[in-house]
């Protein structure tokens, strides 16, 4: 068995070297159950990644095996390591790193942006499909790239301005519930007439689709997310540690429209990879998406939008066969380390993809964007940003 050694700063307290120790101890029991039939490609990036975690969170895994980790040299190496030292985005919480499989072509495309007082963050999981016969294979970054540019410039052009406006004033002050879902419906709907005028080849490539906005009424903080696939946002409460799946696609008996406290202490279904297949091609999504929203903290609340490449590594199996499910209890106690160090929404971001990394028994694309709730009435604390999206060659770990 692969032994770890966990060492943590002079600074941390006896709560934080036990958590580190559990956290540590978690890793193990993850890469013990993974590390057979490892990929080059895919052991050359954990190494990169193990190194960065001790360089730069002071938490250092040394593995006893070494032939499974460090000795392997290759013709991928030097673009690896040159995509590893790649700059970091402006946009601090976003973090995107391609497989291994495909290193120089990450099929992810993540955004995040500030728009007319709306924290708007688009993160699209890119599908390959099969090319015709005789021509070029195209990959998923060309649907993910294409349908998260539509959706920027859709809610640059106001054109979702409506009901976004109607929502602000209705949210915190409206007591009938079906007036409040009849404006989020009409939020979803005018989404989904975007998506279905997206231009792509059918047959060739198909992408996922979480949608998160944070906005405001009435100077209280709300929060929705739009879910066509399996990418997700995930709803972390830092007083009673415990994280919140709101892809409702991953509930059993989800309705279209679904409140943020009806599902706290649920449990979504077990499934294998990819179970979720309401995803956009070029003939737009098979069906319309689900829809979570309520109230949230800034006191108490963070959230994180991401692919699957984030919560697949962090999973584990339950019974039997290929079904998995996201193993919270790992994830919350990441989040308590990361909340015990003062670690910003950009240093979770990388923490969180630096582990996925390591422990993942299926390399994929990886991106994540994290963000502490937000007060909005403060200019200071709502970032201004530019188009941002990762290159097809782009990790953001540096």
């Amino acid at each position: 068995m692969n032994k770890i050694i966990a060492q943590q700063s002079k600074s941390s307290n006896l709560t934080n070297n036990e958590l580190i120790k559990k956290i540590t101890k978690r890793i193990d029991n993850f890469i013990t159950d993974r590390i057979h039939n490892l990929e080059m490609g895919d052991a050359l990036l954990k190494n990169e990644c193990l190194k960065k975690l001790a360089s730069e969170f002071s938490i250092v895994l040394e593995y006893k095996a070494a032939d499974m980790f460090f000795i392997y040299d290759e013709p991928g190496k030097e673009i690896l390591l040159e995509i590893l030292e790649t700059p970091s985005s402006p946009i601090k919480p976003i973090v995107s790193i391609p497989s291994p499989n495909h290193i120089n072509r990450n099929e992810d495309t993540i955004k995040s942006f500030n728009h007319n007082n709306c924290i708007i963050t688009i993160c699209c999981d890119g599908v390959s499909r099969c090319s015709p016969k005789g021509e070029a294979p195209v990959n998923g970054f060309e649907a993910s790239n294409e349908l998260a540019q539509l959706l920027e410039s859709e809610f640059r052009s106001n054109r979702l301005e409506k009901p976004l406006n109607n929502l602000k004033n209705i949210l915190n002050s409206e007591n009938n519930f079906e007036k409040i879902e009849k404006a989020l419906k009409s939020l979803l709907r005018n989404v989904h007439q975007i998506l279905t005028e997206i231009e792509l080849d059918e047959a060739r490539s198909a992408t996922t689709l979480e949608l998160t906005i944070e906005l405001e009424s009435e100077n209280t903080p709300y929060l929705i997310a739009i879910s066509y696939g399996d990418s997700e946002t995930l709803l972390y409460n830092k007083t009673e540690n415990t994280t919140t799946q709101l892809n409702s696609s991953l509930y059993k008996n989800g309705a279209q429209i679904n409140k943020i406290e009806d599902l706290i202490g649920r449990q979504t279904l077990s499934r294998s990879v990819s179970t979720v297949q309401n995803y956009i091609n070029g003939t737009g999504p098979k069906e319309l998406g689900s829809l979570t929203w309520g109230k949230i903290d800034e006191n108490s609340n963070m959230y994180i939008t991401c692919t699957d490449g984030l919560t697949d590594a962090l999973s584990k199996r339950v019974k039997s066969g290929s079904n998995v499910r996201l193993d919270k209890t790992f994830l919350n106690d990441l989040l308590k380390f990361s909340e015990s160090q003062g670690y910003s929404d950009e240093k979770t971001a990388k923490f969180l993809t630096l582990i996925a990394v390591i422990v993942t028994a299926k390399p994929d694309d990886i991106s994540v964007c994290t963000r502490h709730v937000s007060k909005k009435s403060d200019p200071n604390n709502v970032p201004s940003s530019p188009n941002i999206y990762p290159p097809t060659n782009c990790c953001r770990l540096s």
